[in-house]
């Protein structure tokens, strides 16, 4: 599985998680089993599962923390107004850019719009691109950006 795959696997649950308005934890992790059907062919390594797992535990446990700078973020937008698969995309990129140093911010903000192109509205990528770059500019080092 791509590191791409694995993204947009852990995107469906922190989405699902978000509807389903259910916390993630290391008990039910075999939902992961679900997503494994979903690729049909393509083997979730070791490596896919421990990604997956960080990322939606990590988003589950500062959840309000990423939703408070999402709201400060998206000017003139309640967080309750945001639909939630776009919130669901900026958390995730979010947490990769504040705790993932393994990824680069740019990759981070890129598959994070092309996400956005796939689940949702037509403006989505676009507000997801503003806030998401004005996150890296007002939050992140110099160092960090360039990474």
């Amino acid at each position: 599985m791509s590191r791409r795959d694995a993204r947009e696997t852990a995107l469906k649950l922190v989405y699902q998680h978000l509807i389903n308005e259910v916390d993630f934890d290391e008990s039910n992790t075999m939902k992961l089993a679900m997503f494994r059907d979903d690729k049909k062919g393509v083997e979730i390594t070791k490596n896919d599962e421990k990604y997956i797992k960080e990322i939606v535990l990590g988003i589950e446990g500062i959840k309000n923390e990423l939703d408070i700078i999402i709201e400060k973020l998206a000017v003139g937008w309640r967080l309750k107004r945001i639909p939630l698969m776009d919130l669901s995309i900026m958390r995730l990129a979010i947490y990769e850019m504040k705790f993932r140093e393994d990824i680069p911010v740019k990759v981070s903000i890129n598959e994070s719009i092309e996400l956005a192109k796939r689940y949702c509205g037509d403006t989505s990528a676009a507000s997801i691109n503003g806030i998401l770059g004005n996150f890296a500019r007002q939050e992140l080092s110099e160092e960090r950006l360039n990474s």
